[in-house]
């Protein structure tokens, strides 16, 4: 089966990672302990989040947009729970260039 885009109704009832903390903070009674929860298991991939917008900027200015995607396991083994992710809803790091010629910041 081909894959599909996601849309906004895909993700419509979709969690935001702090709706997500406060749920899990009711088991794990500590906020630290639930972001490593979940944490571990985005960048496992047992657990899917989904991004409204991607873009991506290089070192050379250039800039890509992608609407609604899933984001990558991968993504998550960059941020730690400490990040402000958790409060603000936007995933921010910066990597290598795919094409390894600079760096380029990858924003969900």
């Amino acid at each position: 089966m081909p894959r599909r885009d996601l849309t906004a109704e895909d993700v419509a009832d979709w969690l935001t990672p702090g709706q997500a903390v406060k749920i899990l903070d009711a088991v794990f009674q500590k906020s630290y302990l639930s972001k490593q929860a979940l944490l571990g298991r985005l960048a496992g991939g047992m657990a899917e989040a989904a991004s409204e917008q991607t873009v991506r900027n290089d070192s050379a200015d250039r800039s890509s947009q992608v609407l609604f995607r899933k984001i990558p396991a991968e993504d998550w083994r960059r941020i730690q729970t400490t990040d402000t992710c958790w409060i603000t809803g936007d995933l921010i790091f910066r990597r290598r260039s795919p094409s390894g010629m600079g760096d380029e910041t990858i924003s969900h």
